[in-house]
């Protein structure tokens, strides 16, 4: 599932086939809608704070990957 959501959010990437199989195995059609519609809330809300230089809250800290670095 949450591969789903990286596809969403990482730019080049696609969902699969493979990922709406196992989606479908945990969620109804209207689930999986409902869900889009939180992940592309929330990439849009990241943009939008990124664009306006909102600083991040420090309630999730993530690493940096060495291709970010």
């Amino acid at each position: 599932m949450l591969s789903y959501a990286d596809a969403m959010t990482i730019t080049g990437q696609d969902s699969t086939d493979e990922m709406f199989s196992a989606l479908r195995a945990h969620f109804s059609d209207e689930e999986i809608v409902e869900l889009t519609t939180h992940v592309a809330f929330e990439n849009m809300r990241s943009r939008f704070n990124h664009a306006l230089r909102i600083e991040a809250q420090g309630f999730c800290r993530l690493q940096k990957s060495d291709a970010s670095a």
